[in-house]
């Protein structure tokens, strides 16, 4: 995730692809039963709890990751529930080992999502200011909600019976295409700070590995080689977004044999892509 590649750099997370993690399912019961914990009123999608003093900010992270399941739940034949967790220091503690304000989910039914209630504590605000200004780096740090809810929509409505494609650069890919198309659509500034925060990060980078087979086999020199790749699919996605818009989505949901997804291989892959998205093969060569 580009902004969370950024984080590495500054925070010493780990740099290399995280993958998608297993199932949870008691996640949700231990989130309903911390201490003093606000369930607030559900939406259609999303089943938000906030520690105590969070009820602001967790209804606007309802309400716009709500939107995005919302927003693809008529293309791809349905949607996915939701519990999003908006946690104070103190119960972020109790429930993650991550860093505060380190958003990520965890894949279940349902799949819940990790948000920090106090952003300006969160380590990725920290990491995102002084290249973003505040205002950015709270922006990117809740469009991060929407990356990970890109993911669940994946696995839910695109991938199939297997929880994720064998080809990881693509499930990242996918993630982040469906949380741009939809911020497009829906809240045009956030999709705008996404793309200045990109050229902010990505500017004058250029690391000794960059091709998707190095991604995919984990040769980085350092968290600086990660963050380059993501930030290479995000630009990947601004431009496939401006040609096909949501119809790339729906193409790829239709024609991409997914009973073989466990076995692609990036090359496979690319030869697929190249007649539903064009150009695909000579963004893996510019690399």
């Amino acid at each position: 995730m580009t902004w969370l590649a950024v984080l590495a750099i500054l925070a010493g997370a780990a740099c290399t692809p995280r993958a998608r993690p297993s199932a949870d399912r008691a996640a949700p019961s231990r989130i309903a039963q911390l201490d003093g914990i606000v369930r607030l009123e559900p939406a259609r999608w999303v089943d938000a709890y906030t520690s105590p003093g969070g009820e602001e900010r967790a209804r606007q992270l309802q309400e716009l990751t709500d939107g995005a399941i919302e927003y693809w739940s008529a293309p791809l034949g349905g949607g996915v529930h939701i519990v999003l967790a908006v946690l104070d220091e103190h119960d972020w503690k109790a429930s993650t080992d991550d860093p505060y304000g380190f958003p990520h989910g965890n894949r279940g039914d349902p799949w819940i999502i990790y948000m920090p209630s106090v952003p300006m504590r969160s380590v990725v605000v920290d990491a995102m200011a002084p290249i973003a200004g505040n205002t950015r780096a709270v922006t990117m740090l809740d469009n991060i909600a929407v990356h990970e809810i890109g993911h669940a929509i994946a696995v839910e409505r695109m991938y199939g019976p297997d929880p994720q494609p064998s080809v990881r650069w693509f499930d990242e890919l996918i993630a982040t295409y469906l949380a741009y198309a939809y911020l497009r659509t829906r809240a045009p500034e956030r999709a705008i700070a996404w793309d200045e925060v990109t050229e902010l990060v990505l500017a004058g980078t250029r690391p000794e590995h960059t091709s998707l087979g190095d991604f995919e086999h984990g040769r980085f020199a350092g968290p600086a080689d990660y963050t380059w790749y993501e930030l290479a699919f995000s630009r990947r996605v601004q431009a496939l977004y401006a040609r096909q818009g949501d119809a790339a989505i729906t193409a790829l949901k239709a024609r991409l044999p997914w009973s073989r997804q466990n076995h692609w291989s990036s090359i496979e892959l690319l030869g697929l892509l190249e007649p539903i998205t064009p150009g695909f093969q000579a963004w893996a060569q510019s690399l």
